[in-house]
């Protein structure tokens, strides 16, 4: 919903009497995730994936298999490789199946074979950032050589601009390189469909206030669907090597198909972790600790260890075997008389404060996204 309000919000350059709720970033990841939601893909791209908003969105759901973001901005992703990171539920209750999420550097008008195989390729206000050059390459990059069973593109109604207290410029934001009304979108959709065996169907995001509904909604949306299956140009040519993107991070979640593999010390560790991070949270007044100038190391006892319910299970009530456990993990430290476990309270374990309980509404990597100034409300 969209409503008028006297207040000008003063943002440049898309100052706006137009208040938008929930904000219209907001709308458009919700239409990847209701798109999620209905065609449950193994295999999603993010292409100009920012600052992982999205996929901070989807990785909570289990149907995806693969998640991958592609963005030209390095810094960016190399700012958001935390955002994938499993929770400690991830590791106490492990999927169903395999799944990671991998941050590329790239292009889009550039193949790279890790993209093939997607169920939906998702370029939320994308192609308005592109030069000539750019774009047109990306219809035969994304439709004839990826050729996803679904591509999701999004960008600005130009016809909605009217709307807008923005008199100074001629864009909404200073990088666009263009942008397009409902017909110029139309046109440059269905010169795909006719080029490439895909169907597509317009939806909007951000509707105007009553009264103005012929402009239109603030952003305009192409949902493309694949009308044939067989194999894409990649796979019929066989360049097994085509891989151009750089690899920012990859995060590998645990799952059930791998818990064979995984020791009974790994899990036994997992679970101290957890058990740390719930002492901790209720105040460990009751432990001993000693200060030096690296900070404090808090002496955990073994037995009070075993007094969580779950890690006794798992040690199946033997103080040896998580002695031995921890012991054998590079991660965590014994005493020298090995009855207590060493824990610096200013150094936080990275893979332990990482897997720290939160919900799944919950952020677990605080990221301020920049979010189009037009884009208000």
């Amino acid at each position: 919903m969209a409503s008028v309000c006297a207040a000008d919000f003063g943002e440049e350059p898309g100052s706006s009497d137009i208040v938008f709720s929930p904000p219209v970033s907001e709308q458009r990841y919700q239409a990847a995730v209701e798109l999620v939601k209905k065609y449950l893909p193994k295999k999603v791209v993010d292409m100009g994936c920012g600052p992982s908003s999205l996929i901070r969105r989807l990785k909570w759901h289990h149907c995806i298999h693969e998640l991958i973001g592609v963005d030209a901005d390095v810094d960016t992703l190399a700012s958001c490789t935390n955002v994938g990171r499993p929770i400690m539920a991830e590791y106490l209750q492990p999927r169903e199946h395999p799944f990671k999420i991998s941050l590329y550097q790239g292009s889009i008008s550039v193949v790279d074979q890790r993209l093939l195989g997607a169920d939906l390729f998702v370029c939320i206000e994308v192609i308005e950032h592109l030069y000539d050059d750019t774009l047109s390459g990306v219809p035969s990059a994304v439709f004839r050589t990826l050729r996803p069973r679904r591509a999701f593109f999004t960008t600005p109604n130009s016809d909605f601009n009217v709307l807008f207290n923005n008199k100074s410029r001629k864009f909404r934001h200073p990088d666009h390189k263009f942008e397009w009304s409902r017909l110029e979108f139309k046109d440059w959709c269905s010169g795909i469909c006719q080029s490439y065996p895909y169907t597509v169907e317009y939806v909007g995001m951000g509707p105007g206030p009553p009264g103005t509904e012929d402009y239109g909604y603030c952003s305009q949306g192409a949902i493309f669907t694949r009308t044939e299956d067989g194999p894409t140009e990649l796979e019929l040519t066989d360049q097994t090597m085509a891989q151009p993107y750089e690899l920012i991070s990859e995060i590998v979640y645990p799952h059930k198909e791998q818990d064979s593999a995984t020791s009974l010390e790994q899990r036994i560790c997992w679970e101290v972790d957890s058990c740390i991070h719930d002492l901790f949270q209720t105040g460990p007044d009751d432990l001993t600790f000693c200060d030096d100038a690296e900070g404090r190391t808090y002496e955990i006892p073994l037995q009070m260890l075993m007094g969580f319910s779950s890690l006794s299970k798992l040690c199946s009530q033997n103080v040896d075997v998580l002695q031995n456990a921890v012991s054998a993990s590079s991660k965590l430290t014994l005493s020298p008389e090995k009855d207590c476990l060493l824990h610096r309270e200013d150094e936080p374990d990275e893979e332990s404060s990482s897997l720290s309980s939160y919900s799944e509404d919950e952020d677990d990597t605080p990221i301020i996204q920049q979010e189009e100034d037009w884009d208000v409300g």
